[in-house]
Parts: C-alpha cells; sequence; structure tokens
C-alpha cells in the first residue's frame, strides 16, 4: 500500500480535530459546573460551672460549628443538575478536626425541579433539620435544644435521601439508610419529615426511626414545632419525644422534651433571643431538667457577629444535663450554669 502524503495526514488530523471540536461544543453549551467554597469561623470564650467549681475556657463553635465546605452543581441540561456537597467540622480554638474528616456532610446527587432531588452519602438526619428549625437558637451558644436532648445523630452514614420540590408552601424530605449487618437492625435509620412556610409562618415536622441494638427496640423520635415572625418578635415552639433510645442513648429511654423562645430585634444590628426548654424523663425518677437562656447578637456586618450568651440548667437529683456541645463535667443533681462571648465570621 502506497503510504499517505505528509499533505494527506495534515488534512486528516485537522479533519479529526474538527470533529471533536463539533462533538464537545454542545457539552460546553449546556454543561455548567461551579464549586463554592465556604466556612464558618466561630469561637467564644466561655466561663462555666456544672458544680464542681467554675473553668474558664475558650471553644469553637457558638451561633454554629465551626466549618470548611464546598458545595458544586454542575448543569445537565432540561433542568437537571448534578450536585456534591463536602464540608468537614473544625475546632477554631485547637485547630482539630474531628474523627472522620468530612465528619458533617459528604453526599452527590442528581436534582430536578419536577422531581426534586436524590443525595447518597453522609447527610443531615430530619429530625436534626427539624428541631434546628424550631430552637430558638438554632441548636447553639448555652440555649441549645440538645442541652436536654441527648440525642448524638445529627448525621446519618451510608443514607440515600429524597428531597421534594416545594409545592406551595409544602416540602417533604425522606431518608433511609442500611445497617450493612447481617441479621442485626443495629445502625439502621429511616425517616420522614414535612417543611410548610406561608409568609411569616413556619410549620415543621419529623419521625425517625433508628436501630441502636442488634436485635431490641427501634429507637424512635418525634418532632414537632415551628417559629412565625409578628414584626416586632419571631415567636418559636417546639416538641420531641425520645423512646426506646437505650442502650445508645441512655438519658433518652423514654423522654419528651419542649421549648419556647423569641427573638427580638432592639436595633438594625442587634437581636435579643431567649428561651425556655423543659425536659421530662418517664424512665427514671427525678431525671427531669429545666433550662433558660438570653442572648444578645449584634451584625457588624452580613458577614459577622458578636454575641454575649447566659444560660442556666435547673437538674432533678437524678439529673446531669451540661451545656454546650462539648459540656463541662457535670455533678449529678446539681445546676450548671454558663456565660460565653463570642464572634462568628462566615467565608
Amino acid at each position: 500500500m502506497k503510504p499517505s502524503s505528509p499533505s494527506s495526514r495534515h488534512r486528516l488530523l485537522r479533519f479529526a480535530a474538527l470533529l471533536l471540536t463539533l462533538a464537545a461544543a454542545p457539552l460546553a453549551a449546556s454543561a455548567q459546573s461551579s464549586v463554592t467554597v465556604y466556612g464558618i469561623a466561630d469561637v467564644f470564650v466561655e466561663w462555666a460551672d456544672g458544680g464542681n467549681g467554675g473553668i474558664t475556657r475558650v471553644e469553637s463553635g457558638g451561633i454554629a460549628q465551626s466549618r470548611l465546605g464546598f458545595l458544586g452543581s454542575e448543569d445537565l441540561g432540561g433542568g437537571l443538575k448534578a450536585q456534591f456537597n463536602l464540608e468537614s467540622g473544625f475546632a477554631f480554638d485547637t485547630g482539630q478536626t474531628g474523627a472522620s474528616f468530612w465528619s458533617r456532610q459528604a453526599w452527590v446527587g442528581l436534582a430536578s425541579p419536577d422531581w426534586g432531588a436524590i443525595k447518597l452519602g453522609h447527610q443531615y438526619t430530619p429530625l436534626f433539620l427539624t428541631t434546628f428549625a424550631f430552637d430558638t437558637f438554632g441548636l447553639g451558644n448555652a440555649g441549645n435544644f440538645w442541652n436536654l436532648s441527648g440525642y448524638g445523630n445529627f448525621w446519618q452514614s451510608n443514607s440515600v435521601v429524597w428531597e421534594s420540590p416545594r409545592w406551595g408552601g409544602l416540602a417533604l424530605r425522606a431518608l433511609w439508610a442500611p445497617g450493612e449487618q447481617t441479621g442485626s437492625r443495629l445502625g439502621r435509620y429511616a425517616a420522614l419529615s414535612a417543611d410548610y412556610t406561608a409568609g411569616a409562618l413556619n410549620l415543621v415536622g419529623s419521625y425517625d426511626q433508628r436501630g441502636v441494638s442488634a436485635q431490641g427496640s427501634l429507637a424512635r423520635y418525634v418532632a414537632v414545632g415551628g417559629s412565625y415572625d409578628f414584626g416586632a418578635a419571631r415567636l418559636f415552639a417546639g416538641w420531641q419525644s425520645v423512646r426506646h433510645a437505650d442502650p445508645a442513648e441512655p438519658a433518652n429511654a423514654d423522654a419528651r422534651i419542649a421549648s419556647i423562645g423569641v427573638h427580638v430585634p432592639v436595633s438594625a444590628a442587634g437581636r435579643v433571643a431567649a428561651s425556655l426548654t423543659v425536659r421530662q424523663d418517664r424512665a427514671v425518677d427525678e431525671r427531669d431538667a429545666r433550662q433558660v437562656a438570653i442572648g444578645y447578637f449584634h451584625a457588624l456586618s452580613r458577614r459577622t457577629t458578636l454575641y454575649t450568651v447566659v444560660g442556666q440548667i435547673a437538674n432533678d437529683d437524678q439529673a446531669a444535663f451540661g451545656i454546650g456541645y462539648t459540656p463541662v463535667a457535670v455533678r449529678t443533681g446539681h445546676d450548671v450554669r454558663a456565660v460565653q462571648a463570642g464572634i462568628q465570621h462566615l467565608f
């Protein structure tokens, strides 16, 4: 066979390059992608006393836990998008991360305006998001609802989540996660939540089931609540029921927790927040507790906020509930007090 001439080879190469350019052009036009880097730097000074004497310390995560995150999206055309989120929690007082680097979120999925979103990975539980919505302090500071709840499963690994579009004011969210253990209920998780928003009104509710032992009863969590913005003040209220959470959560075999609170704007940049939270334990006598908290938040800018919060927990004789994500050691039956002052910066 006669070898091709250099000019022929050049023409073939140019033709091949043209075909590749034409094939890639529609993809380049329709597939637009973006990655956003974001985070929260939140550090505060705290004085606290759990019945063993006062202690002063610097802690991370007052208003919200400090974090670094990456949120990505690609437009696949026709309204369909590919999405991912990686989020790592940091202790800004020490620079340390959690036991897992992507401890807060690690998921990827598809989203459509018609049928919603499907996400797979390490994700928030519906109970966490419901409680966050009705808690006056947004699950932060000394007024944190979880101080009296004791529930620690904020996120669920190996989970599949479906989030509906918003139909009018209603949106649904469902989560399922296998336990990944043969013949065992341990680690299984299933949950459903609803969020309804209409103007100044927001109502939320969730039902979660969690396998806390190999063959025992499933732990069950029910939470309902919401908020209403009157303009001069925003009111919050919420209630949570926990059943069969022992042995994974010994303090929560059977309990009810309720909270009410308010946000009051006092200037263009400042607001006061206050809440009352009450826990009733139905498994152990004298393990009830009551929490009160009040705080002031001042926005220096859209990204930077100064804050100070005072909280107190009155523990019954068999109760030992503490304040904060890393509470000080609490003597059973003693009151707990904390004063926090800090700064949060969003980036």
